[in-house]
């Protein structure tokens, strides 16, 4: 398949005819007007989960390094044994959009 890129030329992509055929019903459908936007809202996707994969890694990283302090007693900090688990799901809760 190809597309038409506004820089002046043409991508050249390779899609099963599965594929095809779903871009081009999502074209008939009427919720976008070609192909090249239905191109671009699966990138754009693919960008969000990206991003959202980016920041639980930093938000995991993060945790891990509390957890870390906690248990060799730093900054006097006293936690109860469900504090940890609890952090972990509230900040996986927050990151989901």
């Amino acid at each position: 398949m190809s597309i038409f890129s506004k820089y002046g030329y043409f991508m050249n992509i390779s899609l099963t005819p599965q594929l095809e055929e779903y871009l081009k019903q999502k074209v008939k459908g009427g919720s976008y007007h070609s192909v090249s936007e239905v191109v671009r809202e699966g990138l754009r996707e693919l960008q969000r989960r990206d991003e959202e994969a980016k920041q639980e890694k930093a938000l995991n990283a993060l945790l891990e390094k509390r957890l870390t302090e906690v248990k060799a007693g730093e900054k006097g900090i006293v936690v109860d044994k469900n504090y940890a688990e609890d952090l972990k799901q509230r900040i996986k809760s927050k990151t989901r959009v």
